[in-house]
C-alpha cells in the first residue's frame, strides 16, 4: 500500500480523508499548516499528496508547484470546496490552475469515500 500525506486546514477534512485510506490499508500522515506538508514531504518519500487549494499563508497551489518541480515522482490530488455556485465556480478555477501546475488530478469537496478511493488507485496503479 502507498504512503500518503493529506493536507487541510480542516482537522475534520483530514480525519474523514484518513479514515477512509486507513480502511484501505494505506500508510497516511495529516497536517493542517502546508509549511509543515513542505517540511514531511521533504523528510518522508511519499508516493501521493492530497492537498486543499484554499489554505492560509501558502496555499495549495504554491505547495503542488513546490512538489512538481523538487518531487516529481510524488503525485498529487488537489482538493477545493464547492458550496453554492459562486464557491463551486471559484474552486473549479483552482483546480485547473493547480492541473496546469502539475497536480494529476482535482476533485471538489465533499468527496466520497468511493470516489476518493477511485482517484487513488487510478494515480497508484
Amino acid at each position: 500500500m502507498a504512503k500518503i500525506l493529506i493536507v487541510d486546514d480542516d482537522p475534520d477534512i483530514c480525519e474523514i480523508l484518513e479514515e477512509y485510506l486507513e480502511d484501505e490499508g494505506h500508510q497516511i500522515e495529516t497536517t493542517i499548516d502546508p509549511h509543515k506538508a513542505w517540511e514531511l514531504i521533504q523528510q518522508n518519500g511519499y508516493q501521493l499528496v492530497i492537498t486543499d487549494m484554499v489554505m492560509p499563508e501558502m496555499n495549495g497551489i504554491e505547495l503542488t508547484m513546490k512538489i512538481v518541480d523538487n518531487f516529481p515522482q510524488t503525485k498529487v490530488i488537489a482538493l477545493s470546496g464547492g458550496g453554492d455556485s459562486k464557491n463551486k465556480m471559484v474552486a473549479n478555477l483552482g483546480l485547473n490552475q493547480a492541473l496546469e501546475m502539475g497536480a494529476i488530478s482535482a476533485c471538489l469537496k465533499p468527496i466520497t469515500k468511493e470516489d476518493l478511493l477511485k482517484e487513488v488507485n487510478k494515480l497508484l496503479s
